[in-house]
């Protein structure tokens, strides 16, 4: 019995707290009730940061390779680094034209000297001004991203060249071919 009504004095005791600060004893019982509550829902409050730890490497890498696709690198030039070749020039077409509209930036590499990486982004916005609307911003952005590629003429060459080593086709002798003679 004594038990009993030291129960019943407690429970009232919490019940009517009216505040944490003026009685220890409802602190003590929020405290409880929040952590039981927590525990009752858990994982779902903490899953949502987890599946955004889990995302962001694969956006962070989905992002870098937009802007290697989208980068205009050193064999986008000519010899001298201020004038676009026909690789670059449609590079840049293709940037600002194909990509889904939220990718449509063109990354400049930059130059060794700051002057040649000025010199380069004019001559890559004069270019992109031709491929976007009057009054829009251009989305051209220099980048330390070092272009991946080699230039149209050194790949021609290398294809010219192994064209020109290739023999002759030649047919087999008709008797040698069946294996009777």
């Amino acid at each position: 019995m004594r038990l009993l009504s030291l129960a019943t004095v407690f429970t009232v005791m919490i019940a009517t707290a009216s505040s944490a600060s003026a009685n220890p004893l409802g602190a003590i019982w929020k405290d409880f009730s929040r952590s039981y509550q927590r525990n009752r829902c858990w994982p779902h409050p903490f899953a949502e940061l987890d599946n955004f730890a889990a995302r962001q490497p694969v956006a962070l890498m989905i992002n870098n390779g937009w802007r290697l696709q989208n980068i205009i690198g050193t064999h986008h030039f000519e010899t001298n680094q201020t004038i676009l070749n026909e690789a670059g020039r449609r590079h840049i077409h293709w940037v600002l034209t194909q990509p889904p509209s939220h990718r449509r930036i063109v990354f400049v590499e930059r130059g060794f000297t700051p002057e040649e990486t000025a010199a380069r982004m004019r001559v890559v916005l004069k270019v992109a001004q031709q491929f976007v609307a009057p009054g829009h911003p251009l989305p051209v952005q220099e980048t330390h991203i070092v272009a991946r590629g080699v230039s149209a003429d050194y790949v021609n060459k290398i294809n010219t060249k192994f064209t020109e080593s290739t023999p002759d086709p030649r047919l087999e002798n008709a008797a040698g071919s069946g294996g009777q003679e």
